[in-house]
């Protein structure tokens, strides 16, 4: 059985451990019977229907993210094409990302070193600063990042709403995580951190468009950690460069990495990692077992999971029962 690897960010070495001896990884390159190709593996470089009727034999796609946003659902499905995420292995790191970002931006931390490495030592606009127990975050999103986002808010003692990022209504009485859900009108103006945590919407307004970002109080901040389209980012460079909105942290950029002439980029109050949220040792881990998984799933295996050799006992150590 031939797998297929349709992005540079997948390789032989990280999805290869966990498949089974049947399987021979293949890249666009190295396919010299489209027939055998049973499976792909694809990331941010998707992968059209054009190139799936390539190989008649297809059974099952697979994107190594957490949204599908990259393909073209109905088009695959429409040739019988099973199609997979992994939308878990990485909710710890981006919910964790979120929280470091925002409590970055609610000290003031990023643009303190900013101002330090050109010789300033400015103290001005932090009594400004508001106590963790006197701050309000907006969470938009109430996926799983969503929800582990609001959790480690809230347990930091902020007061935390939650917003859908369809832009619904909703229903009386809701909660996501123990924080009320809102509509974005109603939770923008008080909000002192607005973390973007939802899916992307195809098709769809950014959900922080000008209007949205008009509610916002100067001296309220922004994190994306999930897709730039979410956000108009024309209009929010636009409100950091008039003072409308005192900074922003984005671990996502409409072009990545961003183009040199993108002047966007240099906007002050604007700050960037390199869409990383996701990343430790032990999600990569799982990203891979995961990835495999669905792979060995979508092709009929029945048992899924490559097994895991026990480690060896250390010398006077019995191993566990």
């Amino acid at each position: 059985m031939d797998l297929l690897i349709a992005d540079p960010f997948i390789t032989p070495e990280r999805i290869g451990p966990h498949l089974g001896p049947d399987w021979r990884i293949l890249t666009p390159g190295t396919v010299t019977d489209p027939e055998r190709v049973l499976a792909v593996v694809t990331e941010s470089d998707g992968f059209a229907a054009a190139e799936a009727e390539r190989f008649p034999n297809l059974r099952v796609v697979v994107t190594a993210s957490t949204g599908t946003d990259y393909l073209d659902l109905p088009a695959l499905t429409a040739l019988g094409i099973t199609v997979f995420n992994v939308p878990d292995y990485c909710t710890e790191e981006v919910s964790d990302h979120a929280l470091a970002a925002g409590l970055g931006l609610l000290r003031n931390l990023p643009r303190y070193a900013e101002q330090h490495r050109d010789g300033a030592w400015d103290v001005s606009g932090s009594r400004e600063l508001r106590r963790f127990s006197a701050t309000t975050v907006a969470v938009i999103g109430l996926g799983r990042i969503g929800a582990a986002t609001i959790r480690k808010f809230r347990a930091l003692g902020m007061s935390v709403v939650a917003v859908s990022a369809s832009g619904a209504d909703p229903a009386p009485g809701q909660e996501r995580a123990g924080a009320p859900v809102r509509t974005l009108a109603a939770a923008l103006p008080a909000a002192d951190l607005v973390v973007l945590a939802g899916a992307a919407r195809p098709g769809l307004p950014p959900v922080l468009d000008a209007d949205a970002l008009a509610l916002l109080a100067p001296h309220a901040a922004v994190v994306n950690v999930a897709r730039a389209a979410l956000a108009d980012l024309d209009a929010l460079c636009a409100a950091l460069g008039s003072g409308a909105l005192r900074a922003a942290w984005f671990d996502v950029w409409d072009a990545e990495p961003p183009r040199a002439d993108d002047t966007r980029t240099r906007t002050p109050g604007l700050f960037f990692s390199p869409h990383v949220g996701w990343a430790s040792r032990e999600a990569e881990a799982d990203l891979w077992r995961l990835a495999a998984a669905a792979v060995r799933v979508g092709a009929g295996e029945a048992h899924p999971f490559a097994p895991v050799a026990e480690p060896a006992a250390e010398p006077g150590q019995s191993t566990p029962s």
